[in-house]
């Protein structure tokens, strides 16, 4: 679960359904607000595995990211934008306009992550 500590259960259906402690443990504190729109569960501390109560809060996207000390965001940022900077987005986004295709464009580029080429043709 992505770094997080979770578990399934299978609801009235059978249906399995994955349920990731931290937000257990946020609804368990916070209760319905922590599904308002914009709203995120936070580990204080950055550990995703310390579902402490004390450690569990809730904020914005922009509080979450600022939980993180300083040299972390940079490298983070750094580390996010080396995958499409490499690429000329003009390039990119006329092949893709042409082929019409995510796939033949991730080929000719060499692009390995649907979400990389997205942010390229988006932005």
């Amino acid at each position: 679960m992505n770094g997080y500590i979770g578990f399934k259960m299978r609801d009235s259906d059978g249906k399995n359904l994955g349920v990731s402690a931290h937000r257990l443990q946020a609804y368990q504190k916070f209760g319905e607000t922590i599904y308002q729109t914009g709203t995120v569960v936070r580990h204080l501390d950055g550990d995703p595995k310390n579902n402490s109560i004390d450690n569990i809060s809730i904020g914005t996207m922009r509080d979450n990211i600022l939980d993180r000390p300083a040299n972390e965001r940079l490298e983070h940022a750094l580390h996010a934008t080396s995958f499409w900077r490499k690429y000329d987005k003009d390039e990119v986004r006329k092949f893709h306009e042409e082929s019409g295709s995510y796939q033949k464009t991730m080929d000719h580029f060499g692009i390995s992550s649907k979400g990389t080429l997205h942010h390229i043709l988006k932005k």
